[in-house]
C-alpha cells in the first residue's frame, strides 16, 4: 500500500524486494525495482528523501548511505534500542530517524476501505483463522510475505477486519 500511496502523491518510488516481489512491485507502480539478493543497495548510486524499512532488515547505519543530507528514515518494526538510538540521532543530525506507529481505529479502516474501493489495491497474501495465530507468525517469520498476511476473526473474512501480521 505504501508504494501506491506514495505514487498517488507524486513520489518516485524505488522498491527493494526479493525475487518473489519483483512483479508485484512493478504492478503497484514502483519506478525502480531492486532484487536485494542480486544487487547491493550501495550500487544504486542514488540518494533518497525518504527510506522506509518495512522488514526491519535495513539498519539506520546502512540506510544513511542511501539518504540525502536532509531526509527521513522510517522503521515500521523498531526494537526498543532502535527507538532510543533514533531519539539521540535526531538531536544532532539532518538525517532524521522516524518510527512508524499507527493507532488502529474503525475510522482509519473505513478510509482504507474507501480507498480500496476507489484506487488502492490491497494485497493479502494469506489469511489464517485466529486460532492459528502461532502458525501464522511462524510462517511469516520464516518465509516472509508478499503483501499482508491477516488473522481473521471466526465470523469475518474481510481484509479490513483482520489483525495484520
Amino acid at each position: 500500500m505504501l508504494t501506491q500511496i506514495a505514487k498517488r502523491r507524486g513520489a518516485a518510488v524505488a522498491a527493494v524486494v526479493s525475487a518473489r516481489g519483483v512483479d508485484l512491485a512493478h504492478q503497484l507502480g514502483s519506478d525502480v525495482v531492486v532484487d536485494y539478493r542480486k544487487v547491493s543497495l550501495s550500487a544504486l548510486n542514488r540518494r533518497f528523501d525518504v527510506v522506509v524499512d518495512r522488514s526491519d532488515k535495513l539498519p539506520f547505519a546502512a540506510a544513511k548511505a542511501l539518504m540525502k543530507p536532509s531526509s527521513v528514515y522510517v522503521n515500521a518494526n523498531p526494537a526498543p534500542a532502535a527507538m532510543a538510538a533514533g531519539f539521540l540521532n535526531n538531536l544532532a543530525s539532518g538525517r532524521k530517524r522516524k518510527i512508524l506507529m499507527m493507532k488502529e481505529s474503525q475510522a482509519r479502516f473505513a478510509t482504507l476501505h474507501d480507498h480500496a474501493s476507489d484506487w488502492l489495491q490491497v494485497i493479502v497474501s494469506k489469511t489464517f483463522p485466529m486460532a492459528d495465530f502461532k502458525a501464522a507468525y511462524t510462517e511469516v517469520k520464516a518465509k516472509g510475505s508478499i503483501g499482508q498476511g491477516s488473522l481473521c476473526p471466526l465470523r469475518s473474512q474481510s481484509p479490513f477486519d483482520p489483525l495484520r501480521v
